[in-house]
C-alpha cells in the first residue's frame, strides 16, 4: 500500500494487450522498487477496482493506493529436434519482449508447432526459430 507520504510510485505501465496493464519500468530506490514490483508484472486491481487503461491513470493519483498484481514469469520454449537433427533447446523471451513475432497451431491436438516463419526482424526470427519447429515445454 502507497500511503499518503507516497509523492511518486517509480513505475511506469502500458497496455501489453487488451485488457492487460503491465508495469514497464520500474525505478531503482523507489516505492514500486521497495514493493518489489518488476517489469511485466500485470497489475490486476487497483485500490480493489479491476484495473483499466482508462483507470489507471487516475488511480496512480490516489494515496492511499493498494495493487494487486500478477507476478511476471518469462516465456521460456524448448524446441524439439526437426528433420535436420538440430538438437533441443531453450529459449527465451525475456520482461523486454512484447511480442515473439511467431504463429503457433496447436494441431494435432497435444503438440504446438511454429506455423509460419517468424516475422522478419522478431524475436523468433533472433533465436532462430523456423517453421515446424515443436514447442515441448512453456513456462517451465
Amino acid at each position: 500500500v502507497a500511503g499518503e507520504e507516497v509523492q511518486g510510485l517509480g513505475l511506469q505501465v502500458n497496455e501489453k494487450k487488451p485488457g492487460v496493464i503491465a508495469v514497464t519500468k520500474v525505478l531503482g530506490g523507489s516505492w514500486a522498487d521497495n514493493a518489489d514490483l518488476q517489469p511485466g508484472d500485470q497489475i490486476v486491481k487497483i485500490n480493489n477496482e479491476e484495473a483499466t487503461m482508462d483507470n489507471v491513470g487516475e488511480y496512480l493519483m490516489q494515496r492511499p493506493l493498494s495493487f494487486v498484481v500478477k507476478p511476471f514469469k518469462p516465456i521460456k520454449k524448448i524446441k524439439a529436434p526437426r528433420e535436420d537433427k538440430r538438437a533441443c533447446r531453450e529459449v527465451v523471451a525475456d520482461v523486454g519482449v512484447w511480442k515473439l513475432g511467431v504463429h503457433f497451431s496447436g494441431m494435432p491436438p497435444g503438440q504446438l508447432e511454429v506455423s509460419e516463419a517468424p516475422v522478419a526482424g522478431s524475436w523468433g526470427e533472433t533465436v532462430g526459430l523456423q517453421m515446424g519447429d515443436l514447442v515441448l515445454k512453456a513456462n517451465d
